[in-house]
């Protein structure tokens, strides 16, 4: 913009003299195209020094056209990938609430008129695994299901286990679980059922929480590929 305006007084001023405006336009071209190869030049290092980099940690951010909804397995409230949590008060019924999703992942029916995307679930049930199936029992009554509806689709654990090492290392446990997934039983759903019954340390610092939190992603890195998603209570 600021080439244009000089050029427009450059010929104002040798207004009359054909001659000078023909210089003059010839002297501002020759500067717009010098800038234009000056701009390419830096934009094409830029692009050397950034874009075409190969790397196993950065990629460059892209915008795309439409920002689609991260994706569900119960529509509005359980994502399909990554780490949710389930939490509340003792005694406020979190244990039912997760139980009541993963099965209805397990047999794809509808959590309480939510589209639920049917998967493969484990829970990992750290309390309370006398009443598991009880529980279990009582859902299927009462939404009219039989066994064959979760058969091949719902695992449990019948006693607790250890999510992760003071260290944040994985335990034995976890990577029994490896064994079964790299034996083809891959789940879609993990849920852990709770925190304080699966975990070294105190849940209520950061520090412990890390390291649990880094036991888990273990467990999102094996099932990767199979729309993971991994509720902890």
């Amino acid at each position: 913009r600021n080439a244009q305006i000089g050029f427009a007084r450059c010929v104002e001023e040798s207004r009359g003299s054909a001659r000078s405006a023909d210089i003059f336009g010839m002297e501002w071209d020759r500067a717009l195209s010098g800038a234009l190869s000056m701009v390419n030049e830096k934009e094409k290092k830029r692009k050397e020094s950034t874009g075409d980099i190969k790397s196993n940690i950065l990629v460059p951010f892209k915008l795309s056209d439409s920002i689609a909804p991260a994706p569900t397995s119960i529509r509005g409230y359980l994502p399909s990938d990554g780490i949710g949590v389930i939490w509340g008060a003792p005694s406020s019924f979190k244990s039912f609430l997760s139980l009541d999703m993963a099965i209805s992942i397990a047999s794809g029916i509808e959590w309480h008129k939510r589209r639920v995307k049917r998967g493969i679930v484990w829970y990992l049930a750290g309390e309370g695994q006398s009443g598991t199936e009880r529980r279990v029992r009582a859902w299927m009554q009462e939404h009219d299901i039989k066994q064959d509806a979760i058969d091949g689709h719902l695992f449990y654990t019948p006693k607790s286990l250890l999510i992760n090492e003071t260290s944040g290392e994985p335990t034995p446990h976890i990577n029994a679980l490896l064994g079964e997934i790299k034996n083809g039983n891959i789940p879609s759903h993990i849920f852990v059922d709770t925190i304080a019954r699966t975990m070294s340390g105190d849940e209520n610092t950061s520090k412990d929480m890390g390291a649990y939190i880094r036991a888990i992603e273990v467990l999102i890195d094996a099932i990767r590929d199979a729309g993971e998603s991994v509720c902890v209570v």
